[in-house]
């Protein structure tokens, strides 16, 4: 009786951060994910091989804003990750007009840009539910400017916003 009393004082002391542990994973994992920056098109923001830190829980249209930095999935026509900035919200007019970015009539500021964008001409209204991403290094990036990315999917293409 004695050495039961010993093991499950033993066991009680190791299995309680143990599942402490578990609850919080599996917390962490419904609200927070981990992602990893591929590639040069967010530069000189975010940089290859960087990790962000990702909201995922509670993540609505509504708590998206222009600049936020963004994880998605789009078919292309395999699946592919894409890190971008939020450029174009839910009902803004998007124009890009020589190589400028206006949202609503007004040119969008945009001191994280490294280099002049070089693009062709766009004239839209972001639909409902959607958002117009781009890259910060414009000249090499591919976003919601190709046909092959397109605007992005709040409710089925979105991952996540960075939090850090």
């Amino acid at each position: 009786m004695e050495f039961l009393k010993k093991l499950w004082g033993c066991l009680k002391s190791w299995l309680m951060p143990v599942l402490c542990g578990l609850l919080l994973a599996f917390i962490f994992s419904c609200f927070f994910q981990v992602a990893v920056v591929k590639g040069e098109s967010m530069e000189p923001t975010l940089h290859n091989g960087q990790f962000l830190l990702l909201q995922t829980g509670f993540l609505k249209e509504d708590t998206i804003k222009r600049g936020d930095i963004i994880v998605a999935s789009k078919e292309t026509p395999k699946k592919l990750e894409i890190v971008k900035r939020v450029i174009g919200l839910p009902g803004d007019h998007l124009e890009i007009l020589e190589n400028r970015v206006y949202i609503n009539g007004e040119q969008l500021e945009e001191g994280y840009l490294r280099e002049e964008m070089k693009t062709g001409d766009i004239d839209m209204v972001i639909p409902e539910g959607k958002l117009f991403v781009m890259g910060d290094n414009r000249n090499d990036s591919a976003d919601s400017r190709m046909e092959s990315i397109g605007l992005v999917d709040v409710q089925t293409e979105l991952h996540g916003k960075r939090i850090f």
